[in-house]
Parts: structure tokens; sequence; C-alpha cells
């Protein structure tokens, strides 16, 4: 086709491409429409709820705003993903740096600090993992560092053309010329998984006092894994692990008014771009004419025109929400077939969440406490753990005066909470106590009085996750992060497109803002 006629329908195309309809006021939905708002798109954005967050959201509840899942955000730093999105949107984010990061309770007597500045978190590695397990750590934080560098080149994976797969190899070329992983330390990592490091390790230890200390570092990265890839050591991949672990050293903060002030400032940058945030709109069936999305119909009967749409979906949900036409068109590349044999539905290793939101008395924690812990539980809870994280003292718009909001939360499987329901109400409500009172025995080893200081308290378990974000059975976190071909790749047609965390490269708040960004990246270069 000669050049002027392909800059004719570039421009025709730009021209009438104007409405974008995008499923799903989470964060990977608010980025992608706060660009394409930005860009001069018109956008609706469809949600359920009525707040905006998705997981990443904080809701109201007798006088508390408690976090509805991620508590803690990353990504800030001068260079970083949020940091990026905010240069790029016009937004200063009201974002307040936490040190240390988290408080790791290995045992009752054992805490382990994880701070973001680095000398303070080699003195206490060191001092509870010993000197043998420095090798891993040195691994652990080159890597990170040269795979951090390489997602913030949004790269396109999976590649879905042959266009894709050239770009790729450009960035990955380049970010190798700029001090990236050797070739060689790159295709030896891409066959480990994190637990073989910590192997490599392990056959080296020649006393009983140096075993103890690797087996607590396993410990360690295991807990920190089930947060941060959804697995332990032995599954996780090298790759992944590796930068995974450097989150929260890279830095985490609290927002004013809780982790959903991220999703207030984007649909605020949205409304003020000319786009709409509609709450309480529940979208059912994205219709189409000839291959292309021309409606988003709605489940309270409104249709609204599309000429793209954006689902932040799971690929199991947003399959179910295409009409017969657009099912058909969803077609992996052949490159995608050849990687991988999945099929869309909810994987059988995903994990749920179970939450326990708690208003208390704010005298039994002192103002300087650590915000964020992890208590590690082997003989109870099947996450083997419990995370928890309370509102920061200056934020009095998150509990009435005086008093703190909680939020803790484990892993849970989804099944036994459906087959809980179906045997009914008593059954399934049983079952919440029990985890319900697990939880609040483990988070007595982190805030001693803790039963006797709540005023408020309420559970959540996966069950409640489909209710409120829609998500089949309740399936949160993202797919583990043991095989490189486990995310999707964002585009479905031309015309409609992934975000969210089964895209690359990711879960967290950080890693579902880079995918939406590379997503609108693609979009707009496609019409230029």
């Amino acid at each position: 086709m000669p050049n002027n006629v392909k800059i004719f329908f570039n421009i025709w195309e730009w021209i009438y491409i104007l409405e974008a309809v995008v499923v799903g006021a989470g964060m990977g939905g608010l980025v992608s429409s706060a660009l394409l708002a930005k860009a001069g798109w018109k956008v609706t954005v469809l949600e359920r709820n009525h707040y905006p967050g998705g997981c990443a959201g904080t809701f109201a509840y007798q006088g508390y705003r408690f976090d509805a899942g991620a508590t803690l955000a990353g990504g800030f730093y001068p260079g970083g993903p949020m940091h990026q999105l905010g240069e790029a949107l016009d937004i200063s984010w009201d974002i307040h740096p936490v040190e240390p990061a988290m408080v790791v309770h290995l045992t009752k007597e054992q805490k382990v600090y994880c701070w973001a500045d680095s000398l303070r978190w080699q003195q206490e590695r060191r001092q509870h993992f010993g000197e043998n397990a420095e090798p891993f750590w040195r691994w652990q934080e080159r890597t990170a560092a040269g795979l951090w560098s390489f997602a913030e080149c949004n790269p396109n994976w999976p590649p879905q053309s042959w266009v894709e797969v050239n770009t790729l190899g450009r960035k990955g070329l380049k970010w190798l010329g700029q001090g990236g992983l050797s070739q060689l330390g790159l295709f030896t990592a891409v066959r480990q998984t994190v637990g073989d490091k910590i192997d490599k390790i392990e056959r080296s230890k020649s006393s009983s006092a140096q075993a103890d200390s690797l087996d607590k570092l396993r410990q360690f990265i295991d807990a920190q894994l089930l947060i941060a890839a959804q697995c332990p050591a032995e599954e996780a991949l090298a790759l992944y692990g590796a930068a995974a672990l450097e989150l929260a050293r890279r830095g985490v903060g609290c927002l004013r008014g809780g982790i959903g002030g991220m999703a207030e400032a984007l649909v605020e940058m949205i409304q003020r771009s000319g786009g709409v945030v509609e709450y309480g709109s529940e979208a059912s069936q994205v219709r189409s004419e000839k291959g292309r999305p021309i409606a988003v119909e709605t489940a309270q009967g409104t249709s609204i025109p599309a000429d793209l749409v954006l689902l932040n979906l799971p690929p199991n949900d947003a399959v179910s929400m295409l009409d017969t036409g657009l099912q058909a068109a969803w077609k992996p590349w052949w490159i995608e077939k050849a990687l991988s044999r999945r099929e869309i539905k909810v994987p059988n290793d995903g994990w749920g969440a179970f939450m326990v939101y708690i208003g208390l008395d704010g005298s039994v924690v002192p103002d300087t406490f650590p915000l964020a812990h992890q208590v590690l539980r082997p003989e109870s809870l099947e996450g083997h753990g419990l995370f928890l994280t309370l509102s920061p003292p200056w934020d009095p718009s998150r509990a009435p005066s005086r008093c703190r909001a909680l939020t803790m939360s484990t892993h849970t499987e989804l099944e036994p909470w459906w087959t809980a329901r179906r045997q009914g109400k008593d059954v399934y409500e049983r079952r919440k106590h029990q985890y319900t009172e697990q939880m609040l025995d483990a988070a007595e080893q982190v805030i001693p009085g803790l039963r006797s200081a709540v005023k408020v308290i309420l559970a959540g378990s996966p069950v409640t996750y489909q209710r409120f974000t829609g998500r089949s059975k309740g399936w949160v976190g993202g797919y583990r992060q043991n095989c490189l071909t486990r995310l999707w790749g964002p585009r479905i047609t031309d015309q409609l497109w992934l975000v969210g965390d089964s895209i690359f490269p990711g879960q967290s708040t950080a890693a579902v803002a880079m995918g939406a960004m590379r997503v609108v990246e693609v979009i707009l270069q496609r019409l230029s």
C-alpha cells in the first residue's frame, strides 16, 4: 500500500475512533482510561461497584476507611512506573513513604525488618541469615536491577505479531547494551527457580548454626514470594522472583485516605479530561459486527457505543463477556500457542484471599509502631501466613478520633469456600468465623491486646470478592509466577484489549499500571 494511502487511512481511523469503553475501574482500567482521555479520546468507564480501585480500592464502613485488598503502594521512586504515570497525567500523588516497608515475624521472638535503606537492610539480613546468604542477596539485587530496568522499557511480552517480536528484540538488545544481565546469566536464570538459587547456598553450609540461618532464609523468601509471586521459592521463576523480592526495598508508601487514593486521583483526571466513570454499571456483553466491537451492553439495560474496548478483567471473565463473533476472533498468535497450552479459565492453582477489617482503639498501638507486618504461622492457615497493615496515625480520614483501621489478609483456596456456601449459610458462616479467629490469634502476636481493642470487625472471603469485583470464584492476585508464558498478551483484536494483572508484568499496583501504560502506548502507536 502506498505511503500516502496508509497515511490517509491512519488519519481517518484516528478521527473516527473516538469512543473508548473501559470495563472495570480497577487500576488497569483507570490508568488506561486516564491516558486515553488525556490523549483526547471520549472515554466511558463502567464499574459495577460504587467506588473505584477494585482490589486496590478503599471502602467506608462505620466511620472507617478500609483498604479492600492491596494496602501498600510501590513504584513511586524517581523514574519508577507511578512516578512516570504521575508526570504523564500531571498528578501529584499524596504518597508518604513507609519505613520499614514491613516487619516479617519469623517466630514470636525473631523479627526481620525490611528496610528500603540499603545499608540498614544489609545489616538486618546479615544478622538474621548470616554471611553465607550474601551471595544470594547479591544475585537477587543485581538481577532485580536489570529486570526492573527492562520492565520499565514496556517490553511486548508475550509478543503477538512479528512486529512485536522485532520490537522486543530491539528493546532487549538495547537493554543488554546498557548494562542489563549478561546473556549467559539471563539464559541460566530463565531455566531456574529462586529455590535453585537458595539450594546452591545450602550445599555450601558447614555448621548447624549456618543451616538454621539458611532455613530461616527459605522461610522468609517463601513468605515474601507468596505475596509478590503467588508461589514459594521452589516454584517461583528466578527472574520474576528476584524482581518481586525487590518491591519492598524500592520503597513503599501509604496514600492519604488509603490505597484507593490512587484510583480517586485517576478518576478525577479522567473527569477533568471529559471522560465519564459510571458506578453501579455492570457490563454484561461486548457486542460486535464483522469482528469489531460496536457497543458494550450493561446489566442495567443500557448500550454504550464503542470503537475501542478495554477489559480490566482476567481472561476467563473477559471471554464470557464477548459475543460469539468476538470469541471466534480471539485466536492467540502462533507463538502464544507454541509457548502455552492454557485454557481460558480460573487456574486450578489460583489463590483467593480471606480478609478481616478491624476498627480498633488506637491506644494499643504506639504512633511509632511499624504499619505493615507479615506473621508466619505454618501450623495454621493455608497460606501459612498473615499480612496486616495499620492505617497511619497521621491520617485522621481513615478512622474516628483515637482509633485506627486495620486490614488483615491471608491466602486461601477458592473451592472450599464455594462448597461451604452451597452447603448452606450456617456452614459458610462457621468457616468465616473459624478463619477470623485464627487470624486474630496470629495478629495478637503483633498487637498484644488486639481483641479487647476491637470496635468494628468485618470479614470477607472469595465469595465476597466475586460479589464486589466480579472476578470469577473470587480469584485474586494473578497467576503463580512459575512459568514465563502464564501471562497473556493484551491484544484480543485491534479494537479489543486486556489490561490488569493477567498481562505482563503481572500483579501489584505498580505492575498493573505499567501493563496499562504499555497497552495505551501500543494503541496510540497503531493509530499514529
